[in-house]
């Protein structure tokens, strides 16, 4: 059974990220995406691009939150169909990617 996914505004995904306990923001950009443009505090990567993804995400939580996002919305949107079809239940994507956060939200 697949669970359903959200999609996020930016304002509403940092909200989220920030009130929501256990929230683990999942950046799957690839490691040159995030040295060209940084990540968010506490991000975990996982190259949505990588043949080992659909591996690496068995290893986790499936009940933790998840707020993904890569560089403009559309494999992020990608992974979260993927890991609701694994069985994660709180999945979510941010719309437009990172390129629709300010900045200062990155490290």
């Amino acid at each position: 059974m697949a669970f359903p996914v959200r999609s996020i505004s930016p304002d509403l995904f940092l909200a989220e990220l920030a009130l929501t306990h256990d929230a683990i923001p999942l950046d799957v950009r690839t490691g040159e995406e995030i040295k060209n443009r940084g990540t968010l505090d506490g991000a975990v990567h996982l190259d949505y691009l990588d043949t080992r993804f659909e591996s690496a995400i068995e290893s986790l939580d499936r009940l933790v939150p998840y707020y993904l996002y890569c560089d403009t919305g559309k494999r992020s949107r990608l992974a979260c169909e993927l890991m609701a079809s694994r069985g994660f239940m709180l999945v979510a994507w941010l719309e437009g990617g990172i390129h629709a956060l300010n900045p200062a939200s990155f490290d």
